[in-house]
């Protein structure tokens, strides 16, 4: 069993100039590496989209999501 460290930088635009909110989400998990690594890494992807909707603001009326929700490099 491995500790996995990972961390995503995030940034919410309203409009390409209106920057509503930034940071960065980071988690902490035990995995087996050698066991499927493409399962866990996709579960680990899925706990960062679970944690950045809870970033979403919610006072905003009518936000809507243009363009790409997210981007990996």
């Amino acid at each position: 069993m491995q500790t996995m460290y990972a961390d995503l930088n995030y940034y919410i635009y309203q409009e390409p100039s209106k920057q509503l909110d930034h940071g960065t989400l980071s988690i902490k998990k035990q995995m087996y590496i050698q066991a499927r690594p493409d399962i866990q890494l996709k579960n680990l992807y899925l706990e960062f989209l679970n944690q950045l909707s809870e970033k979403l603001p919610t006072s905003v009326p009518d936000l809507k999501i243009n363009g790409e929700f997210c981007k990996l490099i």
